[in-house]
Order: structure tokens, then C-alpha cells, then sequence
């Protein structure tokens, strides 16, 4: 499931250059980071986390069907 999901991010939505960076334009980096952290361990640290980051989280979860 999840390499089903990450070859669908990957192909439908990034943009590839020949320096392997993946561009993915809609999305902030460090939010995209907590979303693949909770791909690969199934845990997001709520703890500290803003009411905002939290919606954010949640609207790219959505995003892509997570």
C-alpha cells in the first residue's frame, strides 16, 4: 500500500531534474516530512504541534487519499 502511494506521489505530482531532487510545488517541505515519517512508522507527534500545522497535516493526508 504505501509503495503503491509513494510511486502515485511520485508520478502524479513531483517534477524530476538530473540533480535527484524530487519538487513537489504545492506542498511545504517540513510538512511533507512529518507526512512521510507517519508513511513509513504509522505516528505523528501531536504533542507540540499547532492547531494550523495539525490542519495542514490532515488536508495533505487527505490529499492523497491517506
Amino acid at each position: 500500500m504505501i509503495l503503491n502511494l509513494l510511486d502515485y506521489l511520485l508520478d502524479s505530482f513531483a517534477v524530476f531534474c538530473h540533480c535527484r531532487k524530487i519538487f513537489i510545488p504545492d506542498v511545504n517541505p517540513e510538512l511533507f516530512e512529518l507526512f512521510l515519517g507517519y508513511l513509513y512508522s504509522g505516528v505523528v507527534d501531536t504533542d507540540n504541534m499547532v492547531v494550523d500545522r495539525l490542519m495542514d497535516l490532515l488536508a495533505l493526508a487527505d490529499k492523497y487519499e491517506v
